[in-house]
């Protein structure tokens, strides 16, 4: 049985997420999930859930020149920043990793109903790759999202 099930989401960083927001809620199937400001000391980011019919995208945009997000825009432009490939354990994917290479960028992230890990970014193709285990539709969670935030920031992933 394959580890890998799917893609949960695709993360898009953006320069201007009320103009996105503005384009997309014109889409087919357009559904706000929700949105969101995450801070820390030094940066932050806002964010948007969008589902267009049964694809999940998360718009991201920096608070300030400081944050990831607008690092990340700076060095590859406004486009996707990671792909979420939902699993069925985390442990499958670090055990796999050590044999083919991959790094992370990020620890084990846990909340109710949610494991989740970012890959480092690749560099030939400017992705990250998250692995996520979620119980049927759980939501990211406030402490998720600030802790994911923090990781990447204190660890200068952009």
């Amino acid at each position: 049985m394959p580890n890998i099930t799917g893609i949960d989401h695709i993360g898009i960083a953006v320069a201007d997420l009320e103009q996105v927001l503005r384009w997309v809620e014109k889409l087919p199937e357009f559904d706000l999930i929700e949105r969101r400001t995450t801070l820390t000391p030094s940066s932050g980011m806002v964010s948007a859930v969008v589902r267009l019919g049964c694809v999940t995208i998360v718009f991201v945009q920096g608070t300030d020149e400081q944050s990831h997000v607008s690092e990340f825009v700076r060095r590859h432009g406004p486009g996707i920043q990671h792909v979420a490939l939902r699993v069925r354990e985390i442990d499958t994917v670090l055990e796999h990793s050590g044999a083919s290479g991959l790094q992370f960028a990020t620890p084990v992230l846990d909340d109710i109903g949610i494991s989740q890990i970012f890959s480092k970014r690749d560099e030939s193709t400017g992705l990250m790759l998250e692995f996520i285990r979620r119980s049927e539709d759980v939501p990211f969670s406030e402490k998720n999202v600030q802790r994911l935030f923090e990781s990447m920031e204190s660890g200068g992933h952009y």
